[in-house]
């Protein structure tokens, strides 16, 4: 069977999802949703089948590299210097973004060379940006998709930036500390899942955009319990959230699921793991690491920076008072956020790409 590579997991017309789906039928194997199946069993063998397509996108080798090397309290910056020359595609754009001001500020002169930077900001911090770097230009957009790469990429960055300055500028209080390689990782992570619809199965993500809008199957129910919610709003568009456009398709995984998997698959620490897991649901024994990257990831949409247009923000009760945030002082936090971050943002990922 021919098909255009794309389609090969699709479920109509000649694929080879549709190839495989038949087979199963005709020889009496078990089928990906099954007959009567709960949703638990449903979404385990989702999770299986996920995590062993080999189609499923890694972190590129150098990122699990550099990982491993912030993570080993024996690492030095010549280390960190030699690794990174290895890929001469990051230095340059490393280099660009090191010597901005965001980093350098804004008396910062001239330019620093590779090791400098890993000497003056830091092992983990040089690490991190270059970790964002290889990344960002791992993952090409095939022309027909409808994803947008650069506004995905603005919301990840632009949530690690968030985040920083938060912590940095002490704009909220919590317990304990979080290390900038955590926060500033697990940011940029935390939508990793959405590539793979976005990139690879484009029905599906097409689907998920229409359901936003409120104009496809389902979005009507799922708009009425976003509605219901004390917590969860719809913007004044109409417009529901993205996580909530995939709830209404039935027995798929989630982005959180896939990003999961996609972490798992590249032996990441299990505390960016539970970033992915758990950004959207919030629960009382959900780590300051994982509130953090919820309350960027919904104050990066308030600022018009999500992954889609217009999407709204859900901020949950339980992490607002976990930083002690009202109504009153969420809003001069994003105040105080917009006014600084937004183009530093913009710019950032420019250099970057």
């Amino acid at each position: 069977m021919v098909c255009a590579w794309e389609r090969a997991f699709g479920q109509r017309g000649p694929s080879l999802g549709s190839l495989i789906d038949n087979a199963f039928k005709e020889t009496k194997v078990e089928t990906l949703a099954g007959d009567g199946a709960s949703p638990e069993h449903i979404q385990a063998r989702v999770a299986v089948r996920v995590r062993n397509m080999r189609t499923l996108p890694a972190m590129p080798e150098i990122v699990l590299r550099i990982m491993k090397m912030v993570g080993d309290p024996n690492s030095s910056a010549q280390d960190m210097e030699e690794l990174l020359l290895s890929d001469v595609a990051i230095v340059e754009k490393l280099l660009q973004v090191i010597n901005s001001p965001f980093f350098g500020g804004v008396a910062h002169q001239g330019e620093w060379t590779l090791k400098e930077a890993i000497v003056r900001m830091g092992l983990k911090k040089v690490g991190a940006v270059a970790q964002q770097v290889k990344m960002m230009n791992s993952f090409a957009r095939p022309e027909d998709s409808k994803f947008d790469l650069r506004r995905f990429w603005e919301h990840s960055v632009g949530c690690s930036m968030l985040a920083d300055k938060i912590i940095s500028s002490e704009l909220i209080e919590f317990e304990g500390t979080i290390e900038f390689d955590d926060y500033w990782i697990g940011a940029i992570l935390h939508d990793i899942g959405k590539l793979v619809p976005g990139l690879f199965f484009w029905d599906f993500f097409e689907m998920v955009l229409t359901n936003m809008q409120g104009s496809g199957a389902g979005a009507a129910e799922a708009k009425q319990a976003v509605e219901a919610s004390a917590v969860d709003a719809a913007s004044p568009s109409g417009m529901i959230s993205y996580r909530d456009a995939e709830n209404t398709l039935p027995d798929t995984p989630t982005h959180e699921t896939v990003g999961q998997l996609m972490l798992m698959k590249s032996n990441i620490k299990d505390d960016l793991v539970q970033v992915l897991q758990s950004h959207h649901q919030i629960s009382a024994s959900a780590t300051t690491l994982v509130c953090l990257a919820h309350l960027v990831d919904n104050i990066s949409k308030d600022l018009g920076m999500a992954c889609v247009e217009g999407e709204p923000a859900q901020y949950s009760e339980l992490a607002l008072q976990r930083f002690g945030l009202d109504e009153a002082s969420l809003t001069k936090l994003k105040e105080t956020l917009n006014e600084f971050i937004v183009p530093e943002i913009k710019a950032m990922v420019g250099k970057c790409l």
